[in-house]
């Protein structure tokens, strides 16, 4: 159940655990008299922020308008430079170094800046992404915790919804020796693409040969 409490655009209250987004939960909004008031957009951008910086991102306090927050990382300059970049792009109306942190500020929601299409790709698929697998998303590999076999990537294609074979010969038409780059062992990579020929049922097996268990994160 999602136990968020709006207000038009903002997030008032609910669950402290409750997650916004893949890195920030309702409590991190929390300010010293257990209140919360944040416009989801600034949470949205402070996911984007977030990723860009590559590191974790502390909430120290959010705006009472809920339209900014002081955020900090480290390194703090590398923080502001990815939130400037932000800026730049119309996504933070503010984005200042601050003694404590890193001040931004969403732009009124009323006047949020219209985006393009391969913005809004990447914001949603940032966030999909996020929730779908950690670590490096465009490298992780889950073993079989959902009976999908294999699954890969920040999307988590995988061999039970038949959707991970197309991507790898997409790879391969796009450029095979590439590919093959990627595996250390030549005779993996050989098996590998053997296994991409078999029915989608002795995929799900190999996988299950190959992992160290239902959870198995390889």
């Amino acid at each position: 159940m999602w136990s968020v409490d709006w207000d038009g655009g903002f997030v008032v209250g609910g669950d402290g655990n409750r997650r916004l987004t893949p890195s920030f939960r309702l409590k991190e909004f929390r300010r010293p008299d257990g209140t919360v008031r944040v416009h989801r957009e600034l949470v949205s951008a402070l996911q984007l922020l977030r990723d860009r910086f590559g590191r974790s991102i502390a909430v120290r306090a959010t705006d009472p308008d809920g339209l900014g927050a002081l955020v900090s990382g480290d390194p703090m300059p590398l923080l502001r430079d990815a939130a400037a970049a932000f800026t730049a792009r119309g996504l933070f109306g503010l984005a200042a170094l601050h003694a404590d942190g890193v001040a931004v500020r969403i732009p009124p929601p009323e006047r949020l800046a219209s985006i393009d299409l391969d913005q809004a790709l990447e914001t949603a698929f940032s966030v999909t992404a996020a929730f779908e697998t950690a670590g490096d998303k465009f490298q992780q590999v889950t073993g079989n915790f959902d009976g999908a076999g294999l699954s890969f990537g920040p999307a988590q294609v995988n061999f039970g919804t038949g959707t991970l074979v197309p991507l790898f010969r997409k790879f391969q038409a796009a450029d095979q020796a590439a590919l093959r780059g990627c595996f250390t062992d030549e005779d993996d990579c050989d098996d590998w693409l053997r296994v991409l020929d078999l029915p989608a049922s002795s995929q799900i097996d190999w996988a299950n040969s190959v992992t160290s268990g239902a959870a198995a994160t390889t």
